[in-house]
């Protein structure tokens, strides 16, 4: 369906990040009362250990999901940096004029995300 949200994250992987930040935005405020704590029973110090668990557990996924996201946003970045440029090209005078403007924008934000400094 045109104009329809496409998410570059693999089949399933959007539904399962929605879970993962429910249950950070769930897990997070505990813990940092627990750690604001100067002592934990037995109870707490369980608990502890099962929130760090899942925070260690959910951090390789986020990264995961970071690295597809960046990759998405240069492809989307290229698109349509290319597109004014070929019009620019082809003499098209407003799309020369916002190419120029984007340029140096552009070449920044490539130095930036493929460390090219």
């Amino acid at each position: 369906m045109e104009g329809q949200y496409k998410s570059p994250l693999p089949p399933g992987m959007h539904e399962e990040m929605t879970k993962l930040i429910t249950l950070l935005s769930e897990v997070i405020p505990r813990y940092e009362e627990l750690c604001k704590q100067s002592y934990l029973d037995e109870e707490e110090k369980k608990e502890m250990k099962q929130i760090v668990e899942i925070i260690q557990k959910a951090q390789p996924v986020i990264l995961f999901c970071q690295q597809i996201l960046g990759e998405s946003l240069i492809r989307g970045t290229n698109d349509i940096f290319f597109h004014f440029r070929n019009l620019s090209l082809q003499g098209n005078e407003e799309a020369k004029k916002a190419y120029e403007e984007l340029r140096p924008l552009y070449e920044d934000f490539m130095k930036e995300n493929l460390d090219l400094n």
